[in-house]
Order: structure tokens, then sequence, then C-alpha cells
């Protein structure tokens, strides 16, 4: 899968359990716990593999960059 697709799966999924006041709101917020999950996944995949830890650098620079 590519990293734009994953970071939009990841985004999508934590969308329905975050709530916010606006639509917006909720993508952003729906963007910090993806984003958390990428960190921890950044830091696991650091030693194991150069290639997996490419992948999800790629993936936290999307979640970055999806639109509110």
């Amino acid at each position: 899968m590519k990293a734009k697709q994953k970071a939009n799966e990841l985004v999508d999924r934590y969308l329905e359990y975050v709530e916010a006041y606006s639509s917006q709101g909720q993508i952003e917020n729906a963007k910090i716990y993806a984003l958390i999950a990428v960190e921890e996944l950044i830091e696991i995949t650091y030693a194991a593999s150069r290639a997996e830890y490419e992948y999800w650098l790629d993936v936290k620079r999307e979640i970055k960059t999806i639109k509110s």
C-alpha cells in the first residue's frame, strides 16, 4: 500500500473515535492520533528494517498533508 493510502486509512479509522466541535477539528484530532501511532512504528522499525522505517516516515509526511 502506498504511503498516501495508508495515511488516509489511518486518519479515517480514527475519525470515528474522536470528537470535536467541527468536522475540521475532528480531522485534525484524527491526524494527531494517527501521527502518535506512526511515531511509535517509526521508533520500532528504526532498528529493524530501513525499508519499513522509510515507509512509515512517508506515511507520517502524508498524514501531515491531509487537508482538514
